[in-house]
């Protein structure tokens, strides 16, 4: 995936995470400093911007791939309508719960 946001953790997850809200609506021309202020829920120590556990960069081009160990990222891509995601890695549990529309590509295993 050569355009687009990239989003590099920039360190590994030491708990369960719920990415539930990163990929909410609109996010599909988000700039990557706006994006990197989502939110994700950690499982002890509550809500963190997403760019405080990602490298976010590129330009929002309706497609985003995330790089990392994410197998306790939960939820990944969770309510997405449209865009094109790619894991390249392994994800957490529920991985586009709730998609309604949209491309989620996980290059891993999921759950």
């Amino acid at each position: 995936m050569s355009r687009g946001l990239k989003a590099r953790l920039t360190a590994p997850l030491r708990q369960r995470a719920n990415f539930s809200e990163v990929l909410a609506e609109p996010w599909l021309s988000v700039p990557a400093l706006a994006l990197a202020q989502r939110a994700v829920y950690l499982e002890r120590d509550g809500r963190v911007n997403l760019g405080d556990l990602f490298e976010i960069t590129g330009n929002p081009d309706g497609e985003i791939q995330f790089e990392g160990d994410l197998n306790l990222a939960d939820r990944l891509g969770g309510g997405l309508t449209a865009g094109r995601v790619l894991v390249d890695g392994h994800v957490g549990h529920e991985a586009g719960l709730g998609m309604s529309g949209g491309i989620l590509i996980i290059q891993g295993k999921a759950g």
